[in-house]
């Protein structure tokens, strides 16, 4: 159930129209309180009021002010709405398509749009409440109308700032970054019911199966680890999954088999549940498409129509950080037990080498006709390979760098660039 929520979470805050909803519903709350007020206000009298704070012209006034607010409200939120496209339009033709989530997710452009959209619905609303009361003014609705327009003022300043910092290069890395480490530092958080001593898989991976299919195609976006072992634990059972988040499903797919002695047990429909399908990735479980996202910047960087080495530098940097972070730490185990410590999950994790190999395959390979790149591709590899202490992942990060001094020995670099890349090489040996 939690991870259905989070799934539900994820896709809500991905969405552009959350946060203006909510502050829609809080603007209609707030109308009926200012309703309340000027029927306080009018039936207390205005001598406690003080009168530099609440409105003091007349009914046609009023109403003349809040329609003014309300027509330029609804303007200012076309004019909003219309640079959002233009700013999605262009992260996605210079960042890739797969970056518009994050833009969508900003919490600043939501909040602003949300801001014009609740304060138009405000003032139409509170145009309905004047004249209710013995024709008079709603001086609390009209005195807040104008706070609001005051302030949506000070929202539009920030979101011409806010549009023009988002687009920069610098700031879409960062952005991407950061959700990239913090997707890769969660494969370093083992369960506590992770298995560590010695069993035989033959063994557990025995009895009558029972086959997971999927109902539909598109990528598995999370997998319910709890609910499986939960399962597993009341049919006395193991659940090996063939999938991990990331990976496309195609309808009828064998998602995960269920071993269990008892053979009663054979609805799969039960268990089907507790697999995620949506028609995108999303970094919910699945490390690898953050770091797929940083790539993509770093590829269209260098491709010969932006030519923008510098921006394929950032990514590198940013990479290397986020693959340091784990490159000493154990991964999530593939196993994982109950609370009696009986085996009940397998699982399908990624290993430090497809990590690797997915933050710097593609960059390696467009980076050779950029030798700037490549050799601090070369150099970035080498720190990590001075970080890391076991044997077999510096095996997969000296790889990584072998292929790049080969591939530029192939190419025609200069003999001072080809140089320089193999002083860097040399400190992986």
């Amino acid at each position: 159930m939690l991870t259905h929520l989070n799934n539900l979470w994820h896709r809500l805050r991905s969405s552009l129209w959350l946060v203006p909803s909510v502050m829609c519903l809080a603007a209609f709350g707030l109308a009926l309180l200012a309703d309340k007020l000027d029927r306080i206000y009018h039936v207390s009298g205005d001598g406690r009021w003080p009168k530099w704070l609440i409105y003091q012209g007349d009914l046609e006034g009023a109403r003349t002010l809040l329609s003014s607010v309300a027509g330029s409200m609804i303007t200012v939120a076309g004019t909003t709405f219309s640079i959002t496209m233009v700013v999605l339009q262009l992260a996605s033709s210079q960042f890739g398509p797969r970056l518009l989530t994050n833009f969508m997710r900003d919490t600043g452009n939501q909040f602003v749009l949300g801001t014009f959209v609740s304060t138009f619905l405000y003032c139409l609303l509170a145009l309905g409440n004047g004249g209710g009361i013995s024709g008079e003014p709603p001086a609390v609705s009209a005195t807040l109308g104008l706070l609001l327009a005051v302030l949506s003022v000070f929202v539009f300043i920030y979101f011409i700032h806010h549009v023009s910092s988002t687009i920069r290069a610098e700031h879409v890395v960062q952005l991407v970054a950061f959700g990239s480490v913090n997707a890769i530092k969660r494969l370093t958080s083992p369960s506590e019911q992770d298995l560590d001593q010695d069993f035989s898989l033959d063994d557990a991976l025995s009895g009558h199966e029972i086959h997971v299919r999927a109902h539909r195609s598109g990528y598995l976006q999370a997998i319910d680890e709890q609910g499986l072992s939960d399962t597993a634990s009341n049919v006395d059972g193991v659940f090996k999954v063939h999938f991990r988040p990331g990976k496309f499903i195609t309808a009828n797919d064998c998602l995960a088999t269920l071993f269990t002695s008892q053979a009663e047990n054979k609805n799969s429909d039960d268990y089907s549940g507790c697999f995620i399908i949506g028609h995108c990735r999303t970094d919910e479980q699945d490390p690898e498409y953050g770091i797929s996202q940083l790539v993509e910047v770093a590829v269209r960087a260098l491709s010969p129509g932006i030519n923008d080495p510098h921006t394929a530098i950032s990514c590198i940097d940013w990479l290397n950080s986020g693959l340091k972070e784990i490159a000493n730490q154990p991964l999530k185990s593939d196993y994982c037990c109950d609370e009696e410590g009986e085996l009940r999950l397998v699982r399908c994790n990624s290993d430090f080498a497809g990590l690797l190999n997915t933050a710097y395959d593609q960059i390696r390979q467009n980076s050779i006709a950029s030798p700037a790149v490549a050799i601090h591709l070369a150099e970035a590899l080498a720190d990590l390979y001075q970080v890391t202490e076991s044997e077999t992942r510096r095996g997969s990060v000296h790889h990584q760098a072998q292929l790049i001094l080969t591939a530029a020995k192939q190419s025609q670099w200069l003999e001072s660039d080809l140089e320089d890349l193999e002083n860097r090489y040399q400190r992986l040996n």
